[in-house]
């Protein structure tokens, strides 16, 4: 290891070196406190994690790597996840993208298949659904929708077949079903459960 010292505090960049002498991290430090860039390397000398930080906090973007392409890029302040975060597959399409505010959850969340059509979408209010939440097929048609209330499923609940056709309904209270599921044939018409079905939570 290799460090820098003023008046007895760690100041100046850090070298950790592994097995073979080759260097594992870098890290800037001011007045005893990280300051600056953090840098990791895997044993080929390829960099593997990136990050800034701030009197001795994450702040900034923190990217991680996997042979030489980016998987993931986080935003921080003040040592929390505070922005948003995006994930990456080894082609580099999206797989993820989530908002975050002061490390919880906040905001729109997005998942991607592996084609890059939209599989997932839904709302958080500091770390708890809430809102509409929506699930996709593979090819991108809309295969449930539903609302949340303080993590809870709340009103109505529906579903389509991949054909885009309405397959059943569901109501729900306080993230319980309150009846049995409204179920419809190819044609829309219902086949089970019952036709006027109140709406328990109008979003």
């Amino acid at each position: 290891m290799e460090s820098h010292y003023r008046n007895g505090l760690l100041d100046g960049e850090m070298r950790v070196f592994d097995d073979s002498g080759n260097v594992a991290e870098r890290m800037l430090y001011k007045e005893g406190k990280l300051n600056g860039y953090s840098l990791f390397y895997n044993a080929e000398g390829d960099l593997i994690q990136k990050a800034s930080f701030l009197d001795g906090e994450l702040d900034g973007l923190l990217t991680m790597y996997e042979l030489n392409e980016v998987r993931t890029e986080i935003h921080f302040r003040h040592g929390k996840q505070d922005g948003e975060t995006i994930a990456y597959d080894a082609m580099g399409a999206v797989t993820s993208r989530m908002n975050f505010s002061e490390g919880k959850l906040n905001g729109e969340s997005l998942l991607y298949g592996p084609e890059g059509k939209l599989i997932k979408k839904s709302m958080y209010v500091k770390q708890k659904l809430e809102g509409k939440s929506e699930d996709y097929y593979p090819d991108g048609v809309l295969r449930e929708s539903c609302f949340y209330r303080d993590n809870k499923r709340e009103g109505e609940l529906i579903r389509y077949d991949m054909e885009g056709r309405l397959k059943e309904k569901l109501f729900y209270r306080d993230g319980k079903p309150v009846d049995e599921a409204i179920k419809h044939d190819e044609k829309g018409n219902t086949i089970e459960g019952k036709k006027d079905q109140p709406w328990y939570s109008r979003w």
